[in-house]
């Protein structure tokens, strides 16, 4: 998985010249884009993620806090 990963940001530091990629003052603005949308129009509801939320803290709950628990 880390392979699979790292594959895009290697294969785009690999493309650039020496020159380009040892030059701190030169940013490329079309690199980096950012995009708020709503959780709605993802197709999530504030209750399903308020019930994943919750279920994600009582799973850590059961397996890593209880059995922390029996052993100490």
């Amino acid at each position: 998985m880390p392979l699979v990963a790292n594959y895009f940001p290697i294969q785009r530091a690999l493309s650039k010249s020496l020159k380009d990629s040892m030059d701190l003052y030169h940013r490329v603005i079309s690199e980096i884009s950012i995009k708020f949308m709503r959780i709605a129009k993802m197709g999530i509801s504030t209750p399903s993620l308020i019930a994943s939320i919750l279920l994600i803290f009582f799973g850590i709950l059961t397996y890593y806090v209880a059995p922390s628990a029996f052993i100490y």
